[in-house]
C-alpha cells in the first residue's frame, strides 16, 4: 500500500497548536462537532485507530511524546481511512491544561503509561494528584477516564491517587 508522504500526513493528521488560539476550537479543527475523546500515550496507535473505527461519530485526539509512535499512527489512519483522528506531540499535562477547555472531554484513555519503577522517579509518573484534578476539570459531566496498567505497584499507586 502507498502511504501519504510524511509532509502530507503531518498536515492532515496533526494539530498545529502552536499557531492557534488556546484553548483550541475542536469543532473547527475537525470540521464538525462530536464527542471529544483523548488517548494519552497512544504507543503504536492500534487502540486509538480501532476505537475511532468503532465510533465514527466521535472526534479523537492522541497525545504522544514519541515521534516514531506518531508516524506509525499516520500509517494506521491512512490504511483504515480515518479522518476523525488527530495527533499531537508533547506533554499531556501541558496540553490538557492549555489546549482543551474545561468540561470539553467525553472520554480519556491512559493505557500502560510508564510506571517509573524506581522510587526516586515516582514524581515523574503521569498519575499524580494535580493531573487527576486537571482531568476532572476537563471532563464533561458524566465523562469517563479509563486507566490501564500491567504493573501491580503502579496500579496501587493509581488507586491511592484516585
Amino acid at each position: 500500500m502507498m502511504y501519504l508522504p510524511l509532509s502530507e500526513a503531518i498536515r492532515r493528521y496533526t494539530v498545529p497548536w502552536l499557531s492557534l488560539d488556546w484553548p483550541l476550537d475542536w469543532p473547527q479543527i475537525f470540521g464538525r462537532s462530536g464527542d471529544l475523546v483523548v488517548e494519552i500515550g497512544f504507543g503504536n496507535g492500534g487502540f486509538l485507530a480501532d476505537l475511532a473505527q468503532e465510533h465514527p461519530d466521535k472526534c479523537f485526539v492522541g497525545i504522544e511524546r514519541a515521534w516514531g509512535s506518531i508516524s506509525r499512527l499516520f500509517k494506521r489512519l491512512e490504511t483504515q481511512g480515518l479522518d476523525h483522528v488527530r495527533a499531537m506531540e508533547g506533554d499531556a499535562a501541558f496540553m490538557l491544561d492549555h489546549l482543551f477547555a474545561p468540561q470539553s472531554l467525553s472520554q480519556v484513555f491512559i493505557n500502560f503509561s510508564d510506571p517509573w519503577h524506581k522510587e526516586r522517579h515516582h514524581g515523574r509518573r503521569l498519575i499524580q494528584d494535580g493531573f487527576v484534578q486537571l482531568l476532572a476539570e476537563r471532563l464533561k459531566l458524566g465523562g469517563e477516564v479509563t486507566i490501564a496498567t500491567d504493573h501491580a505497584a503502579y496500579a496501587i499507586w493509581i488507586a491511592d491517587v484516585l
